[in-house]
């Protein structure tokens, strides 16, 4: 059977040495390259295997002095690691991950890049007013980095750089203390509620009921709590 995978991007699994085993890949129009496990998974199974070379990571991008420039300044990580995406999308085919960010959406649905239209739909759920706090501190990072930038490129816009954070909060995570954050080949939510889902990842699942729902409202509200804090 053919791999549905876009061929650039498989050659650029080969080419870079990323495995996997017991695994089929799958494409969502619109949004993306996914998984799907063919066999059960035993805690600690290793399903696919990513060179650090080949992460996507402040270390591994173009810039990476004029980038780790603005973490010693105060730039959060994973706020570093949009600016990075953002730069090698920028470069289009010159870019090593180039056909690897092909298979990615532009970016995901987070409220923050909601318009004031569809913010009111979540009014009264605190996650409009958070949505629109999280885009005004990355802009205002995004000032800082413009004004402190030493990179050969210049950096993108700020419209490419919220776009690229969105990626950034839903799929980084943490490779070393070397590397920082990189993109993810896979993820667990975990116990997350729909508050979180949607803010993170954009995305919410049906309704729970019950004590199911009782229990998921009064986690996500705890870690809201902690978040806000």
């Amino acid at each position: 059977m053919s791999s549905p995978l876009p061929p650039p991007l498989l050659a650029w699994f080969r080419r870079h040495r990323v495995s996997w085993a017991g695994l089929r890949f799958e494409v969502a129009e619109g949004r993306g390259v996914y998984g799907v496990a063919e066999v059960d998974l035993n805690p600690g199974s290793v399903v696919v295997a990513v060179p650090k070379a080949a992460m996507l990571t402040r270390k591994n991008v173009r810039d990476a002095n004029a980038l780790h420039a603005l973490l010693a300044l105060g730039l959060p990580s994973v706020e570093v690691l949009g600016l990075a995406i953002a730069l090698e999308r920028a470069a289009g085919k010159s870019s090593k991950w180039h056909a690897y960010l092909q298979s990615l959406p532009l970016h995901e649905p987070l409220p923050l890049l909601w318009s004031a239209a569809e913010l009111r739909m979540l009014a009264g759920t605190g996650l409009d007013e958070t949505s629109q706090r999280r885009k005004r501190r990355l802009l205002e990072n995004y000032r800082s980095a413009v004004e402190e930038w030493e990179g050969a490129a210049p950096l993108p816009s700020s419209e490419e750089y919220l776009r690229a954070c969105t990626l950034s909060s839903s799929r980084a995570f943490l490779v070393d203390g070397e590397h920082g954050e990189g993109l993810e080949v896979c993820h667990t939510y975990g116990p997350l509620g729909n508050w979180e889902l949607l803010a993170g990842y954009g995305f919410a699942l049906q309704a729970l009921e019950g004590r199911e729902a009782a229990a998921a409202v009064a986690g996500a509200l705890a870690r809201r709590r902690r978040l806000e804090a």
